[in-house]
Order: C-alpha cells, then structure tokens, then sequence
C-alpha cells in the first residue's frame, strides 16, 4: 500500500512532510469522503488549505526514496500454501509462487495501519536504510572540481544536466559519455562542486531516472609531465 506520487508506503510520506495523522483528517470512511470533497471544493475556489496538505514540498528523504520505476511485486501470484506444507504436486505448472513466507518483523504487517501510515515496518526500514545512506567526501586534493554522474542513458542530454547542476554554481564544461552512461560535470571553483554534491548526492533524479553520483578521480595522462585530467570510472 504506497503512496501514489512518491510511490513510498504513507508513514515515510507523513513523516518526511511532517504530517501527522491526526492532522485533522477523520477516520471513518464517510468522514473522509466529506473532508476530500471540502478540499476539493477549496481549491477550485482557489481557497488556501487550512492544514498541511497542498503545501508541503518534497524534502531530501522524499528525493533519497522516491520510487522511480513501477513496483511490480504487488502483482505478483500468492505463495502455495501446498508448496509451504511440501505438497505441491503441480511443478512448474503450479500458477502459485514456490517460495518460504518471509519471516521477522515484515511478515506482521498490519494493512489498516499501513493505510493510516502508523507502525509499519516496512516504512521504519525505509527510513532507518535512508538515515544510513552514506554522504559523499569531498577529495583532500582541492584543484578537484568535477562531478561523475553515472546511469546515463539516450533520454538524458547535455541540456538536461545543465538544468540540473546550473543551480549550484557556474559550470565550466559538462562531457556527456552516452555509451559509456556516465558525464562529467567540471564547475569553475571547487565550492560549487561542494554545493552541488550537498544538494544532489543520493538524490539526483533527471527525467525520472535515478543517477550516480561521485567525485571526479584524477587520472594520469601520460607519463612526462605532471598533467592530468578528472575523471571517475567510464
């Protein structure tokens, strides 16, 4: 049971825009119904809302979970029980999943309360994994100024990255590596590039695809001299 914009169970949702669920929203069916159609009636007019709702932006940990792909497991087939009891005679031909039932906290999952977004499980691992995502060391070597972007695919161009990293600071050149699915995004000073890996690290989305995000690594090119280039892992 996932929320449909983010596509995240509801707990994350009320707790990364600070929902709470009792946040004026009745519990009874018929209530719900009638507060819906108030909110509708309200924003047709062109009504300010009184609570939250329609206010709230998306914060990082919306943008560090957000699904971006459908999730597909909700349809698939049940688990045979004959399977489980280890009487399935049917094989292969058997139109239920052959599988153990998960075991642990995940397995009592209560729906009334994934619905209402209170002790989910589910939602708590989410948001536990989230707190633990690592963030993104800035290199000890300060001439580094250039970003890797990997995931990169046809659909995403040069224009979009600009879009993207223009925000954080003034981009000296941005080399789009389509076959290789990577870009390298150079700033003109390193601060920039400390901005834009703040603001972006596991949580960089184009299109609706989810992208890497790295520190350019200085690769020798060449053996005379001491030039090098910045670059991380095409």
């Amino acid at each position: 049971m996932l929320d449909l914009e983010y596509g995240l169970p509801v707990q994350v949702r009320d707790s990364a825009l600070n929902i709470s669920t009792t946040d004026a929203i009745p519990q009874s069916d018929v209530n719900r119904e009638y507060f819906a159609e108030e909110h509708d009636r309200k924003g047709r007019a062109g009504l300010d809302y009184e609570s939250s709702f329609g206010k709230a932006q998306p914060n990082d940990l919306l943008l560090k979970l957000q699904r971006t792909t459908p999730y597909y497991k909700r349809n698939r087939a049940h688990i045979c029980s004959f399977f489980v009891r280890g009487e399935c005679t049917r094989g292969a031909e058997c139109p239920y999943r052959h599988e153990m039932p998960i075991t642990g906290e995940l397995a009592h999952q209560n729906f009334k309360d994934r619905y209402y977004g209170v002790n989910d499980p589910v939602a708590k691992k989410m948001m536990r994994l989230a707190a633990e995502m690592p963030s993104l060391e800035a290199p000890e070597d300060t001439s580094i100024k250039t970003l890797w972007v990997g995931g990169v695919d046809s659909r995403i161009t040069e224009e979009d990255l600009k879009d993207k990293f223009y925000a954080y600071g003034e981009i000296e050149s941005i080399r789009l590596i389509t076959p290789r699915s990577c870009a390298f995004i150079t700033y003109t000073t390193r601060e920039d590039a400390e901005k834009a890996t703040e603001g972006l690290a596991n949580k960089l989305i184009v299109k609706g695809i989810r992208l890497r995000l790295d520190w350019g690594r200085p690769k020798q090119e060449g053996i005379e001299g001491g030039k090098r280039r910045e670059e991380g892992r095409c």
